[in-house]
């Protein structure tokens, strides 16, 4: 630091040979400015355009959000790097946010407008990962963390904890779900549990910095408070949901016991859905193959070679193996199917035999009588 008499000097307007360069000066000028800010219209262009001065400066004077504005919008109005604008804009909306005036806003709104590109940019990458990398990668926090300053981090971490907690809307159906692990758990650890589960890295940041969770711990309070009224809420708007995901669950159960049907199983989930006209009920609720219904294949024999007849055999059995889960179908929907699939094909080595063919549920009646 400057010696004070060299500072007074330069405040009290004496000629100095070397004016411009302190005027460039970094540490000088924060000494001055810190005993008067009016001084800082002083600094260089090159000065103002410091991101960490700039971030310092705003810093000591952030209970005097018009000159941090003035401050922060002489750097904006000069700079060209996305990443450098997006830490001050956070750090501005941090200071301002409570602040109700529209002008003010735009911090806000600038910060999301590079945090919602930078995210998209991020979601696509994930799409393309391995489910082992989704899991260490996350929500994606950690492209972030080598990036940003503290400020942006926090504002990132803020809309990370808004997507969790309260657009997903699905923290109420966790704690439900596993409420034996979380009654003797304290709010914080409930919180954190959940984070890390989501995000590693956003996990271990939030240890560090656990004042971002305030704002959580009211939607834990609500649910806890409410938590008789959601089990009744379930019971009313879930039967219907659980019929399905009871399909489901039974028919990848009894295909597992059958593994000598070579037919994928989404296929065969997909064919007795049509059958039974749920395809898209089965689709919103297939989790355990993780919605995916496979190669929905419109004959099912396309693999099968014209001159074996093993293999024709087999197919013929997998079809007889699609009969009995239908069954579990019919089971739980309490109807037939709209159709039904025709197993009494003649023998012949002609695998289109082994389509999918529609009949009236009545002409299957007669026959079996």
């Amino acid at each position: 630091m400057k010696n004070l008499k060299y500072i007074f000097e330069y405040m009290s307007g004496k000629d100095l040979e070397n004016k411009k360069n302190l005027e460039n000066d970094s540490e000088f000028m924060k000494e001055v400015i810190k005993k008067d800010k009016k001084f800082y219209n002083n600094c260089s262009d090159e000065l103002k355009s410091n991101i960490e001065f700039v971030k310092s400066i705003i810093s000591d004077y952030s209970t005097d959000v018009e000159f941090s504005m003035t401050v922060a919008n002489a750097f904006l109005s000069n700079c060209e790097n996305d990443d450098q604008k997006f830490e001050i804009n956070a750090f501005m909306s941090n200071i301002t946010k409570k602040l109700e005036n529209h002008k003010e806003l735009s911090y806000y709104i600038d910060s999301n407008k590079e945090y919602e590109k930078k995210q998209m940019m991020y979601d696509l990458l994930t799409i393309q990962l391995t489910d082992r990398f989704k899991n260490i990668y996350g929500m994606g926090f950690y492209n972030y963390l080598k990036l940003y300053d503290e400020n942006a981090l926090n504002f990132v971490a803020e809309k990370y904890l808004d997507k969790l907690f309260l657009e997903d809307a699905k923290f109420e159906d966790y704690l439900h779900s596993d409420y034996e692990q979380i009654e003797n758990d304290s709010a914080i650890n409930i919180v954190l549990n959940y984070i890390q589960a989501h995000d590693y890295y956003l996990f271990r940041y939030l240890i560090d910095n656990r004042y971002l969770l305030e704002p959580v711990l009211p939607e834990l309070e609500r649910i806890m408070n409410n938590w008789d009224s959601y089990e009744k809420e379930e019971i009313i708007k879930k039967p219907e949901q659980n019929v399905y995901k009871t399909i489901i669950e039974e028919t990848y159960n009894y295909m597992k016991q059958h593994p000598e049907c070579e037919l994928p199983l989404n296929t065969i989930l997909y064919h007795v859905a049509n059958e039974f006209e749920v395809v898209d009920k089965i689709k919103e609720n297939d989790t355990l193959g993780n919605g995916k219904m496979g190669e929905l294949q419109d004959e099912i024999c396309d693999i099968y070679s014209n001159n074996d007849m093993t293999r024709y055999e087999l197919a013929r059995a997998n079809l007889l193996h699609v009969i009995v889960v239908e069954g579990i179908f019919q089971k739980h929907l309490g109807h037939k199917a709209t159709s039904h699939i025709d197993i009494d094909v003649p023998v012949t080595r002609n695998p289109k035999i082994l389509e999918f063919k529609k009949k009236p549920v009545n002409d299957v009646d007669s026959d079996d009588e």
